[in-house]
């Protein structure tokens, strides 16, 4: 992200104060990529305590200052840098919510053994050294698009683009909540080597989501024909 800050020039043609707020507001996001880091794992144990209600109110309320937060400070005349930060305030407020509530729940879970605790950040260091691929792949596929139409059409036509692919975003989250809930209990099996009832769960869980997705799909085929037609 920070080095998008010096590239942003290159792939976004667009006036020289615009340009000078991109640049501000991917200073602002890569310091906060770093900064965040600590307090996502709030997030994932929210998950694996079953938490799943609570976290999608608290992402319904995130989303909601988020977007409010946003509007406020186009308002005031703040512009991409107020987005920014609008977004990243909703972030921290999200974040310090879940550590609040885990820690209010179920702090007996927290590690006290300090040697104890370091064996294990250790473990999920060398995961993540071992897993960093994916999430780049993860990024490239998914948040990449967007800048490519950009850079080819302008930014009216990243703006269709967006617009148009949102009801299939809608749909891979919906995928992704169902798979949350069931996170917890497939790591539990995992753990107990209980092979045979995770493969029944993980079978069950893929026919939920072919459910799912089969209309899905015919849904989004139909309706971006027509709204790629109307755009």
């Amino acid at each position: 992200v920070s080095q998008s800050r010096y590239e942003v020039g290159y792939a976004l043609k667009v006036q020289e104060p615009v340009l000078a707020q991109a640049q501000w507001a991917l200073s602002i996001l890569s310091l906060w990529m770093v900064l965040r880091t600590p307090l996502m794992i709030y997030n994932s144990a929210m998950l694996a305590a079953q938490e799943i209600a609570t976290q999608n109110l608290i992402g319904t309320g995130t989303n909601l200052v988020r977007m409010l937060g946003g509007l406020a400070l186009v308002l005031l005349g703040s512009g991409l840098v107020g987005l920014v930060i609008a977004s990243l305030f909703a972030d921290a407020l999200g974040f310090w919510v879940q550590r609040r509530i885990f820690l209010q729940r179920h702090g007996h879970l927290l590690i006290p053994n300090h040697s104890f605790a370091t064996h294990y950040r250790k473990e999920l260091f060398s995961f993540g050294l071992s897993y960093w691929g994916v999430n780049l792949s993860v990024v490239l596929l998914l948040g990449s698009d967007n800048l490519i139409v950009g850079t080819l059409y302008g930014s009216a036509a990243a703006s269709v683009f967006y617009s148009t692919k949102m009801i299939g975003s809608l749909s891979i989250t919906l995928v992704c909540r169902m798979i949350d809930s069931v996170f917890a209990g497939a790591s539990c099996l995992a753990a107990t080597s209980n092979l045979v009832l995770m493969r029944q769960v993980y079978l069950q869980l893929l026919r939920y989501v072919l459910w799912l997705l089969i209309p899905l799909v015919g849904r989004i085929l139909l309706f971006t024909q027509g709204l790629v037609s109307i755009w």
